[in-house]
């Protein structure tokens, strides 16, 4: 039993690292996080193995080692974590990368580079068949019309950027768009984000915004919780100025 539970210190000390060197980006991107896979399974094979060792010491009536508990939930730990950061909606999210809120005319990134950065996605939308994607997924996420001139609707959008730590990177305010990069609450993957206010009349106007994952094949819904996240701070900041 002591070799399982150094074989599992161990994993789970390996897999902590590897989550550490993906979230500072101390090694390159396919090797953290193809060291951080390897760690996630070896912890959830290993914790399979010893639940099934403590199950079969209490089925055949001898000694239980306790030992084995702490393991077992200390195995359990990073799997949990990681299943926990995504959500269910996240591990049935579907292959796309490339989320918007007008996905007929979606706002071009200008400022935020293909070169900055390591990137397997392209800046480029990828167009219709990842726009029926999305609006199959999530068919909430809409261009947001707002009672306000454009003007005052972007100074809330950037407002909005600001207080979910958004990092601006570039901004035309003569035609009311900036861009950001914001980083994944785990695992730190950094997302490029436009914002984009369009006025409709001198006192109307469309908010929209896009957020594109630089790397993987799926982003486990994590640009379209962003975008609810912003024009939820959003629909705030109009909220607190329309309150008397």
């Amino acid at each position: 039993m002591k070799i399982i539970s150094r074989v599992g210190l161990t994993v789970c000390t390996l897999t902590i690292m590897a989550a550490l060197t993906q979230r500072f980006e101390i090694l390159p991107y396919r090797i953290a996080f193809a060291a951080l896979l390897v760690g996630m399974l070896s912890s959830s094979l290993l914790a399979i193995l010893t639940s099934g060792v403590l199950l079969s010491q209490l089925i055949r009536k001898i000694r239980v080692d306790m030992e084995l508990i702490p393991m077992i939930l200390v195995c359990m730990l990073p799997p949990v974590i990681a299943v926990s950061s995504a959500g269910l909606d996240g591990l049935s999210a579907p292959s796309i990368t490339d989320i918007t809120s007008d996905t007929a005319h979606p706002p071009a990134f200008r400022f935020i580079d293909a070169s900055d950065g390591y990137r397997e996605n392209s800046l480029v939308y990828p167009g219709d068949l990842v726009a029926e994607e999305q609006m199959r997924a999530y068919p909430d996420i809409q261009t947001v019309i707002v009672k306000l001139p454009a003007r005052v609707a972007y100074r809330y959008a950037f407002r909005s950027a600001r207080l979910l730590s958004w990092v601006v990177v570039g901004e035309d305010r003569s035609d009311f768009q900036f861009e950001a990069t914001a980083k994944t609450p785990l695992l730190g993957f950094t997302n490029d984000v436009v914002v984009r206010v369009t006025p409709i009349s001198r006192a109307v106007s469309a908010v929209d915004t896009r957020s594109v994952s630089r790397v993987g094949r799926s982003d486990l819904g994590a640009n379209a919780r962003r975008i609810r996240h912003f024009f939820a701070a959003f629909d705030d900041q109009v909220k607190k100025v329309k309150q008397p």
